[in-house]
């Protein structure tokens, strides 16, 4: 349901207000994320979410394991939820309330042993420990993040300057920025074609892209095209202030986005994050790992507290450490036991 939940989702990326997609061209600039359109796509999302969990039950279920402890994930969910006060109510979720979810799960668990032959229903957690351990936590920062100011990619090698105030969503498409009042963007993304003059005419020959002016210029030494252009859809008309950067055997488009009476005073905005475009020149950034889940043998019988001592972590509490492992801090932990850690 991932792929059809994301071919639902490229209608409504985060566009905001700049209105709808025009055509293959300009669709890359984004669609709008009003409530009123997000909430069209929550009952596909919740229907498909619970489909999902029906049919692991099932599967699971069929090939001999003990599908009741999915149950035991949405509790762990729920209890995250809980500690880190953060929640939705059910109506305003993408994703059915993990309490509806642990309890609909058990149900289905139970009733899928009642109806195979019986059987000794296998849990198998060592094999689960084993395919977890070193497994990335959170978000991959190699992939790109924020910090002091700036978006690094150190994957792509490039980073500029992140407006403030403005709210960045990245994903392997695109990264973009949207101000406070959801009148002006940036995007950064790649664009298919492998020479800036070969992008350039793709883009201009949209018959709803009238081009306003056209110049070169280098970006930190990258030779880089500028256009701007009108862009006229069903919506209205947007300007695009485009720069096709050629770095690194790639074309590199960056896109300031705003409505024609709005684009005097977001102008500068857009240059002065476009103009700083350049390749990854902090080294922390160069050098950033991702947090790792480790599974750790407990060496001697002490509580789940004690043990986290040793393996502090920024991320997580000990009490959401305890969590994670469906434990409570008092547990007592056995010599042998494998526990989950965090490590950078």
């Amino acid at each position: 349901h991932g792929v059809a939940q994301y071919s639902r989702a490229q209608l409504a990326q985060v566009g905001f207000n700049l209105g709808y997609a025009f055509s293959p061209v300009v669709r890359q600039f984004g669609d709008v994320l009003q409530m009123g359109v997000g909430m069209l796509f929550l009952k596909f999302s919740r229907e498909q979410e619970s489909q999902a969990d029906s049919l692991g039950v099932e599967y699971s279920s069929r090939i001999g394991y003990d599908a009741t402890r999915v149950s035991r994930f949405f509790d762990t969910i729920r209890r995250l939820q809980d500690e880190s006060g953060q929640d939705l109510p059910t109506w305003l979720s993408t994703h059915p309330n993990p309490v509806d979810r642990e309890a609909a799960t058990l149900r289905m668990a139970k009733r899928w042993q009642h109806m195979l032959p019986p059987y000794d229903f296998e849990v198998d957690q060592d094999r689960y420990l084993d395919c977890v351990d070193g497994i990335v936590f959170g978000k991959e920062p190699r992939q790109g993040f924020v910090e002091n100011g700036y978006f690094y990619h150190p994957i792509l090698d490039f980073q500029f300057p992140v407006p403030p105030g403005w709210r960045l969503t990245n994903t392997p498409e695109q990264v973009q920025l949207v101000n406070r009042n959801q009148s002006a963007a940036i995007q950064v993304s790649l664009a298919e074609e492998k020479r800036a003059r070969d992008a350039i005419k793709a883009f201009t020959s949209d018959p709803q892209v009238r081009v306003i002016r056209s110049s070169s210029k280098e970006v930190n030494g990258y030779q880089t095209e500028v256009v701007e252009a009108d862009v006229t859809n069903d919506s209205g008309t947007f300007r695009v202030l485009s720069y096709f950067l050629e770095k690194d055997g790639r074309v590199f488009v960056l896109r300031g986005i705003s409505r024609p009476n709005r684009y005097a005073r977001h102008v500068q905005v857009f240059r002065n994050s476009l103009d700083q475009f350049d390749r990854l020149r902090n080294e922390r950034a160069k050098n950033i790992k991702p947090t790792r889940v480790k599974v750790v043998s407990v060496k001697q019988k002490q509580t789940l507290e004690t043990f986290l001592v040793d393996y502090p972590n920024s991320k997580l509490s000990r009490q959401q450490m305890a969590i994670l492992n469906g434990m409570a801090l008092s547990d007592t932990l056995q010599p042998g036991q494998r526990i989950k850690v965090l490590v950078n």
